[in-house]
């Protein structure tokens, strides 16, 4: 399950969002797909996925390898985090 960390600073721009990081200070942006994403949280891989294959009409493959792609990049800056 991923969901997001609960001090992240978000400030929706309808076509983006933007997210600050208190303990970094770092600002991130993230575009309709990880906006989508995003606001889906907190969710499993799988249901990122059928997001972004309902919404993009994406193929399997393809929405699940965007879907870890964009949630991998949120971990990694620590806007999310991961429970197995």
């Amino acid at each position: 399950m991923y969901r997001p960390k609960q001090d992240i600073l978000v400030t929706d721009l309808q076509e983006e969002l933007v997210l600050l990081n208190p303990d970094t200070q770092d600002i991130y942006t993230l575009n309709l797909s990880g906006r989508l994403l995003w606001l889906a949280l907190p969710a499993t891989l799988d249901s990122l996925a059928d997001l972004l294959m309902q919404h993009y009409e994406l193929d399997p493959q393809t929405a699940q390898t965007d879907a870890l792609e964009i949630v991998e990049a949120l971990v990694s800056s620590g806007l999310v985090q991961h429970d197995p």
